[in-house]
């Protein structure tokens, strides 16, 4: 498996990403997504001996390396390391290079012998062509490149409000896919929530997981299941409700200094129920 960086999100995949997979990472302008993938990219190359490269079709490089300096993150530093390489260039030349036998590409993979690779955006792609098979053909060509030199990749995508109900084509491409979302809460706030829909090779923990953009990158909370809930209390003293159904549907009882609250109805008759 390969860190992700992110120990929430290592938590839920069970370890972390399979190693020379392509995932789809997307959402909505200002979900997080150029920060998540350089956060894949800068752990890997300080923390895990895995250079990489950050491929953009849109950022200039000189506002990234300031951008991500507000995170402790000094890319130009990796990049004179030979840990970092970061790329502006257009779909269409990134994929001509790929397919070119020791290409510009090859040659760089093969000069910092890079493991991870993020690319931002493959939205892009469709808008080379009219023709949905030309856009098909460009993301097969793109994923076999990156099987093809066993490299990690992200593969960032954007996600807009006039998204139909169909399923995009890379989602059955890819061997992942992780949603984020930045949604409306209580109607006076907003929270950012990230969801892992699809991950071949990995064990993952379904469900929406809170997340902040912190100042040290993305920090996520992994939403507790019913089973890992049941493990926690087993490790907790239980105080037993005298009542031996509802203690074994509690494993054992209400965990010792904890507060319940009883939701009921005056015809429940629930105060003829109680400790002990």
């Amino acid at each position: 498996m390969v860190s992700s960086g992110i120990s929430g999100l290592d938590h839920i995949l069970s370890g972390g990403f399979p190693r020379g997979s392509s995932i789809i990472v997307e959402g909505a302008p200002g979900t997080g997504k150029t920060t998540l993938g350089l956060q894949f990219l800068y752990h890997g190359a300080v923390n895990c001996d895995q250079p990489g490269i950050y491929i953009t079709f849109e950022e200039l490089p000189e506002q990234l390396y300031k951008d991500m300096l507000s995170f402790g993150w000094d890319l130009r530093r990796l990049e004179k390391h030979n840990q970092l390489r970061v790329i502006c260039t257009s779909p269409e030349v990134l994929l001509e290079q790929m397919m070119t036998p020791n290409g510009l590409f090859e040659q760089m993979v093969k000069q910092i012998q890079c493991r991870r690779v993020v690319i931002d955006s493959i939205s892009l792609f469709q808008y080379g062509s009219d023709r949905k098979g030309v856009h098909r053909q460009a993301i097969y060509s793109l994923r076999n490149m990156l099987r093809k030199f066993s490299l990690t990749s992200l593969l960032i995508r954007e996600q807009t409000h006039g998204d139909s109900g169909e399923m995009p084509f890379e989602n059955y491409v890819a061997d992942g896919l992780i949603r984020l979302s930045l949604q409306q809460h209580l109607q006076k706030y907003r929270k950012r929530t990230l969801e892992v829909l699809k991950m071949r090779g990995a064990r993952i923990s379904e469900g929406e997981h809170i997340y902040r953009i912190t100042d040290e990158g993305i920090h996520l909370i992994p939403a507790l299941s019913m089973v890992e809930d049941t493990i926690i209390a087993r490790d907790q003293q239980t105080v037993s409700t005298g009542i031996p159904r509802l203690d074994q549907l509690l494993s054992g009882g209400i965990p010792k200094g904890s507060v319940f609250i009883l939701d009921t109805n005056s015809k429940a008759n629930y105060r003829n129920r109680s400790f002990g």
